[in-house]
């Protein structure tokens, strides 16, 4: 995946599935890096912002998090999976109720099929 970015480097798709192979590898620091290339080169990505959100939820990250996750969330208000990630970062900083009320708008965009009940 590295070739891709580095073959394509004014691609901001090649750089978000960069990030997105390093923040499975655990490299959050890595992957951060990458989407904020995207958003250097595409400001209106429709992934990147988001993944800026999930990776710092997974590197433990909460307060800087909740930035991200409040900035992906103005970019698209109606994205479930934002509010998700939004929420978590609530959840994982303590701020429960906050978090709930993230969850609920988002299962209100996308709720979950009865089949997966």
């Amino acid at each position: 995946m590295p070739y891709l970015a580095a073959e394509f480097p004014n691609n901001d798709d090649a750089h978000n599935d960069l990030g997105n192979a390093l923040d499975g590898e655990g490299d959050h620091d890595g992957a951060i890096a990458e989407y904020r290339k995207v958003l250097a080169l595409n400001p209106d990505h429709a992934y990147a912002q988001s993944n800026i959100c999930n990776s710092l939820n997974e590197k433990s990250d909460y307060r800087t998090a909740l930035i991200e996750c409040r900035k992906a969330v103005e970019q698209k208000p109606r994205d479930a999976s934002r509010r998700l990630g939004l929420g978590n970062a609530y959840y994982y900083g303590g701020s429960y109720d906050r978090a709930i009320a993230e969850y609920r708008r988002a299962l209100a965009l996308q709720p979950i099929p009865r089949a997966l009940l």
